[in-house]
């Protein structure tokens, strides 16, 4: 007898809904996947930016005139941004969030159990770290961070 009941409960829940909110969600992920993995990566910076400089997320909402929660989304990478919210994050925060190479740059995608960054405008392989190297110039992570001539993306 239980188990009738249970079904019959069951069939009744799921007869009331069309269109289950979960459903509508994974469509909603599907359909944005490009900028949702966008924002996170965005997102993933801002947080490091913002535990780094020790930036709550009020003061930072304070900063841009926008509410807590607009912050919150955010940080979330939930958030569709326009270039002028990323433009305004990088003024609050001075950091580079978007990077537009010159003719003469390129951008290397490499393994992430190790890398090496050279000079973008004359690379020619990308080795591990445990390689041998022949670059001219070879560059730290440190001091990619502080050179724009480098670029690395991964």
């Amino acid at each position: 007898m239980a188990k009738e009941e249970s079904k019959k409960k069951l069939q009744e829940l799921l007869a009331k809904e069309e269109s289950p909110e979960w459903r509508k969600q994974v469509e909603f992920r599907k359909e944005n996947k490009s900028w949702l993995k966008k924002s996170a990566k965005i997102a993933i910076k801002l947080n490091r930016s913002l535990r780094v400089q020790g930036i709550t997320q009020k003061e930072l909402a304070e900063k841009l005139e926008v509410t807590p929660q607009m912050v919150n989304k955010i940080l979330k990478g939930r958030e569709n941004l326009t270039l002028e919210t990323i433009g305004k994050l990088e003024a609050a925060l001075g950091i580079e969030l978007i990077t537009i190479l010159r003719s003469d740059e390129m951008v290397m995608t490499v393994p992430k159990e190790g890398f090496i960054m050279t000079k973008a405008s004359s690379v020619s392989q990308v080795y591990s770290s445990k390689a041998e190297l022949s670059f001219k110039e070879i560059v730290s992570a440190k001091s990619y961070e502080e050179d724009s001539r480098y670029a690395l993306a991964v």
